[in-house]
C-alpha cells in the first residue's frame, strides 16, 4: 500500500520533534532539593536583608549623582508698609533746619521748591519673586571620591547578597543530607524491628508448644523493645530534620518533604578555587571606606559654584513700577583648613578604612585556615568510613554464621541477637561516616568559593 503524501510529511516533521523531546528528557533533571533551594534563597531573611542593603547602596549613588545637578531655589516676599515712608533731608548747606518729608513728596520752601527723584525710594508695598539655580562646578574632588565610594559600596553589597545566597544554599544542602541520614537510620531500625517482631512471634509459638524456653521468649521481648526505642528515636530525629528544612524554605513546619538520594557525582572534590564573595565583599567595603575618607578630606579644598537668578520686583528701589531682572554670580569658597571638625572627621574616616582593610586581610587568612582544617576533617571522615565499611562487612559475615549456628542449635538466642544488634550498630556508624563525608565535601566546596553541589 502506498503511503499518502501528507502522512510522509507528518513523519518527516515528527523526527525533529521526537529528537527534541528525547534531548530535553536527557538534559533536564529536576530534584526535590531544587524547590527547597529556590524557596529558601528567595525567602531567606539574610538574602532579603542583603537585598535591602543593595537598594540602600544604589540610593546613595543616586544621591551623589544628584549633587552634580543644579539646585533650584524659589524665593518670594511681600512687605506691607503701614506708614508712608519719609526721608530726612539735611538742609544745612543752605542754612535751613532738617525737615521730614514723604518720599514721593516735595519740600516746600519759602523761595524754592525741591523735587525728589522718584527712582530712589518708594512708599508703596514691596513684592519680590525670584528663581535661583546653583550649579557646583568644582567641589575639591569630593563628589568624585563619593561616587567612587558608592560604586565600591554597590559592588560590596552585590557580593554580600551573593554570599548570603550561597550561605543559604549551604544550609539547605547540609540540612537535606542530615534528613537523608535520619531517613536511612530509621529504615535500618525499622528492618531490625520487623525481624525482632517475627522472632518474638516464633519464640512465643515455641514456648506455647513446649519446644522452646520462656527465657528465649523474654529475651526476644527485651530485644524488640530496644529496637522499637531506637526506631522511635530515629523517626523523631527525621521529623526534626524535616522541620528544619521547612523552616529554611519558610514553609509550614509540619509540611511534607520528598527526600530522594542525591547523585554521587554531585559530590566532587574541588579541583580549583574561586574567589569567595563574602571575602571579596569585605575588600570592596574597605575600599569604599577609604574613598569616603578621601571625600571627607576634600571638604577642606576650595569649591567653585555658578549661581544664576531671574526674578521680578515691584516697589523696590529701582523697580517702582515692577520689572524683571537676571543676574549671574560666580562663588568661590575655601575653608582654609580652619574647620578642625572636618579635619578630625577625615582622620577618623581614614582610621575606619584602614581597620576595614585589616579585617579583610584577616578574613582571607581565616579562610585559608578553614580550608586546611576542612581538608583534614575530610581525611578523618574518609578513614572512619573505611573502618566502618570493613566493620559492616565483618558484622554481616558474623550474622550469617551466627544464624546458621543458631539454626543448628550451636549457639544461644542471646548470642544471635547480640550479633544482629552489632551489625545494625555498625551499619549506623557507616551511615554516619558516609554522610559525614558528603557534608565535609559540601563544606569544602563552599569554602573554596564553589557551589555546594557539583551539578
Amino acid at each position: 500500500m502506498k503511503t499518502p503524501r501528507k502522512s510522509r510529511l507528518a513523519r518527516f516533521w515528527s523526527l525533529p520533534l521526537a529528537f527534541s523531546t528525547l534531548f530535553s528528557a536527557q538534559t533536564v533533571f529536576s530534584h526535590p532539593i531544587d524547590d527547597l533551594l529556590e524557596d529558601s534563597t528567595v525567602k531567606s531573611e539574610a538574602v532579603r536583608h542583603a537585598a535591602n542593603e543593595q537598594n540602600q547602596a544604589n540610593a546613595a549613588r543616586r544621591r551623589v549623582l544628584a549633587s552634580f545637578l543644579p539646585t533650584p531655589e524659589i524665593q518670594a516676599s511681600y512687605t506691607r508698609l503701614n506708614d508712608p515712608t519719609t526721608l530726612s533731608v539735611d538742609l544745612g548747606p543752605i542754612a535751613l533746619p532738617p525737615v521730614e518729608v514723604p518720599i514721593m513728596g516735595q519740600i516746600q520752601l519759602p523761595d524754592m521748591e525741591l523735587d525728589l527723584p522718584p527712582f530712589m525710594l518708594s512708599d508703596e508695598d514691596i513684592f519680590r519673586a525670584a528663581l535661583r539655580l546653583t550649579l557646583p562646578i568644582i567641589a575639591g574632588g569630593r563628589r568624585l571620591a563619593l561616587l567612587d565610594a558608592t560604586d565600591k559600596g554597590i559592588e560590596a553589597r552585590d557580593l554580600a547578597r551573593e554570599a548570603a545566597e550561597r550561605g543559604t544554599r549551604l544550609k539547605v544542602v547540609l540540612a537535606y543530607l542530615k534528613a537523608l541520614e535520619a531517613k536511612e537510620l530509621a529504615q535500618i531500625w525499622q528492618t531490625r524491628t520487623e525481624f525482632d517482631q517475627k522472632l518474638l512471634a516464633l519464640q512465643e509459638e515455641r514456648a506455647s508448644t513446649g519446644a522452646g524456653v520462656a527465657l528465649d521468649r523474654d529475651r526476644a521481648k527485651v530485644q524488640l523493645s530496644d529496637s522499637q526505642r531506637r526506631k522511635s528515636e530515629a523517626e523523631s530525629k527525621l521529623h526534626r530534620r524535616v522541620e528544619e528544612l521547612n523552616h529554611l524554605a519558610r514553609r509550614d513546619l509540619k509540611g511534607e518533604i520528598t527526600l530522594e538520594e542525591l547523585p554521587e557525582d554531585w559530590f566532587q572534590l574541588p579541583a580549583e578555587r574561586s574567589t569567595r564573595p563574602d571575602i571579596e565583599a569585605q575588600r570592596k567595603g574597605a575600599s569604599a571606606l577609604q574613598y569616603q575618607a578621601t571625600a571627607e578630606s576634600r571638604k577642606l579644598y576650595p569649591t567653585l559654584a555658578l549661581q544664576g537668578e531671574v526674578g521680578y520686583k515691584k516697589g523696590d528701589p529701582g523697580f517702582i513700577d515692577g520689572d524683571t531682572y537676571w543676574q549671574a554670580t560666580v562663588v568661590l569658597q575655601w575653608n582654609l583648613m580652619a574647620d578642625w571638625n572636618v579635619r578630625m572627621a577625615a582622620e577618623e574616616a581614614e582610621i575606619k578604612g584602614e581597620s576595614a582593610r585589616i579585617d579583610a586581610e584577616l578574613a582571607e587568612e581565616r579562610a585559608e585556615l578553614e580550608i586546611t582544617q576542612a581538608r583534614g576533617q575530610l581525611e578523618d571522615v574518609e578513614l572512619a568510613l573505611k573502618v566502618a565499611e570493613e566493620g559492616v562487612e565483618a558484622a554481616t559475615s558474623g550474622e550469617t554464621n551466627a544464624q546458621r549456628a543458631y539454626d543448628l542449635g550451636g549457639i544461644s538466642l542471646d548470642l544471635l541477637l547480640s550479633t544482629k544488634t552489632r551489625k545494625a550498630e555498625m551499619e549506623e556508624h557507616a551511615l554516619e561516616a558516609r554522610y559525614g563525608r558528603k557534608q565535609a565535601i559540601v563544606y569544602l566546596r563552599y569554602l573554596s568559593g564553589l557551589e555546594p553541589l557539583s551539578r
